[in-house]
């Protein structure tokens, strides 16, 4: 089942749409099926029982409400309801294999990178027979010429690009890395700065800084006195350019606010939400602010308790194993990405959650669930996974 289940999340990271392989939906009918076959071997925790129960109760109410104000119905989409359920399909599944999914997701995560490095690599030497065949798969990839701060090159964008960070995370903690580590780090981190976006270059470059402060402090010394004069004569140049009101991204994300301050100006709306399924506005149903989106979807009430659904396995940070950790600095800095990148409510985004909520519920409460996988070990990764008992 390990191997069917790393498929899978390479299908789901490659093409997240399933516009292109059309293989989303059939895969996750199979895993459904995989789950029934084997709902008799689940433990079940209250803890997870009553977290899932309340996170599919809100989005009921939601729901209702939603038909209820009958906002838009010609624009009306049910897809929040798909990410919730796969949520729990994917906490399903850590209950079936257990902690083994995470490095499940790690490998597929590097299939994505791989294939970003690769996607652009093709481009860049064949760039008219690359063009040829890009209709065909612009709902995976999308392709664009980024100018800041007097800095231009091309970019490839992958929908999933922002999860390589959990990668970025893993190595980075990981004691005693190997060559093939080092490495795996370097692919995940070239293609997230290759993505193109502005956060996801900044988010690369911090991780990198980090990385060299952990392995090379003083390689990182000698390196900050070369490149600290080229810092200050491009890259702020090319920060306050990401940074500027005058950016048509930026603006367009700022114009959203005045389309919130009038629906927040109706008390029903304010309070309880205009429905998980009606649209922002008749030409798009959702904006990039995420957390925004939260409170328009749900209302102040019912946000506030998906906020801290989505926040609660934060506080228990502190209680995990140190070789557990770059879970939740992944988890954060996914959050905070999500400020202006929305990738939360997806495939990639409940499949992290789940993880973290799995952690939350699991690895601190229980003492026979002490997992690390920032350690190194010889244990074959799709079978057993690095797996620590105490």
């Amino acid at each position: 089942m390990n191997y069917f289940i790393l498929f899978y999340f390479i299908i789901l990271l490659v093409d997240p749409s399933g516009l292109i392989l059309h293989m989303k939906i059939p895969l996750t009918g199979l895993v459904f099926i995989l789950i029934l076959f084997k709902i008799k071997k689940i433990k079940y925790s209250k803890d997870l029982v009553l977290y899932m129960s309340l996170l599919i109760l809100i989005q009921l109410i939601s729901l209702t409400i939603g038909e209820l104000y009958f906002v838009n119905p010609d624009y009306q989409n049910y897809q929040r309801i798909g990410t919730i359920i796969f949520f729990i399909l994917v906490s399903f599944m850590l209950q079936i294999i257990g902690y083994n999914i995470v490095i499940i997701f790690i490998v597929s995560i590097n299939f994505l990178a791989l294939f970003g490095i690769g996607s652009f690599i093709f481009f860049m030497l064949y760039p008219d027979l690359f063009m040829l065949y890009y209709p065909q798969f612009k709902d995976i990839l999308h392709i664009s010429y980024r100018e800041l701060g007097g800095i231009k090159y091309s970019a490839i964008y992958l929908g999933t690009s922002e999860i390589l960070i959990f990668n970025l995370y893993y190595y980075l903690f990981k004691e005693k890395a190997s060559f093939a580590d080092n490495t795996l780090f370097l692919i995940n981190m070239i293609a997230l700065i290759l993505s193109g976006t502005r956060v996801n270059i900044f988010v690369a470059m911090v991780i990198f800084l980090l990385y060299l402060y952990k392995k090379y402090k003083l390689m990182l010394l000698v390196l900050s006195g070369i490149i600290l004069p080229f810092i200050f004569s491009d890259i702020l140049p090319f920060l306050n350019s990401a940074v500027s009101l005058s950016n048509q991204s930026n603006s367009k994300k700022i114009g959203y606010f005045d389309t919130y301050s009038i629906y927040f100006d109706k008390i029903k709306y304010l309070f309880f939400g205009q429905g998980i399924q009606n649209p922002f506005n008749n030409e798009q149903f959702t904006t990039e602010l995420v957390y925004m989106e939260i409170f328009r979807m749900y209302g102040l009430l019912f946000g506030m308790v998906m906020m801290i659904l989505l926040l609660l396995p934060l506080f228990q940070i502190k209680k995990i194993d140190k070789g557990n950790k770059f879970i939740y600095l992944s988890y954060l800095t996914y959050l905070i990405m999500n400020l202006v990148n929305p990738s939360l409510f997806t495939s990639q985004g409940m499949i992290l959650y789940a993880i973290m909520v799995y952690c939350f519920l699991y690895l601190h409460k229980n003492k026979n669930y002490h997992y690390s996988l920032t350690r190194r070990t010889k244990t074959n990764i799709l079978k057993k996974g690095y797996i620590y008992e105490n």
